[in-house]
């Protein structure tokens, strides 16, 4: 087994770092569209709160079958219980900010959370700040975002109250996704197994919105159809057990500031998989968007 690299030290991306978090992106951006079409038979919480049990019960099985020692004294107890609870909250943002206002709105304030893990990383985690040049980068990464959702933005008339309050919902969840990356990032859970730091989030997800689905009465009208089943199987596997594992292994190698800026390919990526699969129509402002999205991620990581 390859020797840690030290708490302090992380490598810039390389084109496997790249690829691995294209992928990566491509698969959350079929996180919405999954939950959609299980939506008709079962709640998005309890959607949230079972793939993610069931995916803390697949990792487990994987722990004990390669031999990671999860009860070791490690030091990660109190910044793991932080981990899951900061992750666990993202979704209950995600949740209640789409009850209340529209995909598009929650998908732009979700996706400040680079600007948040990149503040965090800066004070706290020696190797992460980023130059000036590298936040002109992450600024045009998130001005294209906000651009190519922004007919979304604008379809808008007057202010809704429900939905400006759906927003900050929004924003809720893209402060809660940051300032996890910097607690994995600045706690002992940067150099223990990437595995143990997953269960710590997932498991205190499952244990929080499962029970809340159960409040909210999404039991009442729970079925397992054929579709349903595909789609919750499809979240459980790869998308919180394979995707986020992925994800924790390269903060153990990269710069996390690098990497959290990829993210904002997600609702890209999201967009053009409704284009694609749903028909939905794509602007002129929102090809130039994903262009400045283009431009700021190779602006914070260029050499």
């Amino acid at each position: 087994m390859a020797t840690p690299i030290p708490p302090a030290i992380r490598q810039p991306l390389d084109r496997t770092a790249v690829s691995v978090m294209v992928v990566l992106c491509t698969i959350w951006a079929s996180q919405t569209i999954m939950i959609k079409l299980a939506s008709p038979d079962m709640g998005n919480v309890a959607q949230v709160g079972i793939r993610s049990v069931g995916a803390t019960l697949l990792l487990w099985c994987y722990a004990l079958w390669s031999g990671d020692r999860l009860w070791q004294k490690d030091g990660s107890l109190r910044p793991g219980l932080l981990a899951g609870f900061l992750f666990a909250m993202e979704f209950v943002c995600v949740t209640f900010g789409l009850m209340l206002t529209s995909a598009t709105h929650v998908a732009v304030f979700l996706y400040t959370a680079p600007l948040f893990s990149a503040l965090g990383l800066h004070f706290l985690v020696p190797g992460e700040q980023l130059s000036r040049r590298q936040w002109v980068g992450m600024g045009l990464a998130f001005a294209g975002l906000a651009l190519a959702m922004s007919d979304g933005f604008l379809a808008q008339q007057g202010i809704d109250w429900r939905m400006f309050a759906g927003d900050l919902i929004g924003l809720a969840g893209g402060a809660f996704w940051g300032v996890t990356t910097v607690a994995i990032r600045a706690s002992a859970l940067s150099e223990v197994s990437p595995v143990k730091t997953l269960m710590y989030e997932l498991g205190f997800t499952g244990v929080l919105l499962t029970p809340m689905a159960w409040l909210l009465g999404e039991f009442d009208s729970f079925h397992f159809t054929l579709t349903s089943s595909l789609s919750l199987a499809y979240q459980t596997t790869i998308l919180c057990s394979a995707s986020y594992l992925g994800w924790l292994i390269l903060l153990r190698r990269y710069l996390a500031t690098r990497l959290a800026v990829f993210s904002f390919l997600t609702p890209i990526i999201a967009a053009v998989f409704g284009w694609l699969i749903l028909g939905d129509a794509i602007s002129h402002s929102f090809i130039g968007g994903g262009v400045l999205v283009m431009l700021g991620i190779m602006v914070v990581n260029r050499r």
